[in-house]
């Protein structure tokens, strides 16, 4: 997998994120956990929304 030397999330802490947020965690809580700004996880979490929860 190819990934951005500077990327804070990869593909499975925008999974950690989203499995948090599906069990009432806030977002901003779940970003601070993976070690990301809460902006990242509204982000992520807003584009899997949409989708209806497909991974």
């Amino acid at each position: 997998m190819n990934i951005h030397k500077n990327v804070r999330l990869t593909p499975f802490g925008r999974e950690r994120i989203l499995r948090q947020t599906e069990s009432w965690q806030m977002p901003e809580a779940a970003a601070r956990a993976a070690g990301a700004c809460p902006r990242a996880a509204r982000k992520w979490f807003d584009r899997y929304r949409p989708e209806g929860g497909e991974r």
